[in-house]
């Protein structure tokens, strides 16, 4: 009889034993799931701020790109105005 009881406490201690290391998992699984998500949404945050700063660095590369071509252009154009002066007083002076 006390051989029985024996038996049954062990089992009891090894099941009891199961029981709690099946709730560590539980709760390490849950603690682990949780840590995914919050890493998933930083990294959507991320994904975010970065794809708002290389629309406003492609919006700022345009709007420099048309200043430096109307630059140019003026610049050009100057330089096309000059040389018809300068023609135009070499003509007269017949240099």
């Amino acid at each position: 009889m006390v051989h029985v009881k024996c038996l049954l406490s062990v089992s009891c201690r090894i099941e009891k034993q199961a029981e709690q290391e099946q709730l560590e998992c539980q709760a390490q699984q849950r603690r682990l799931l949780a840590e995914i998500h919050r890493e998933k949404e930083r990294l959507v945050e991320k994904e975010t701020r970065m794809n708002q700063e290389l629309e406003e660095t492609k919006q700022n590369l345009s709007r420099e790109s048309t200043k430096v071509i109307e630059r140019l252009k003026q610049e050009h154009q100057e330089a096309v105005e000059a040389c018809r002066t300068r023609h135009q007083v070499c003509g007269i002076y017949n240099i």
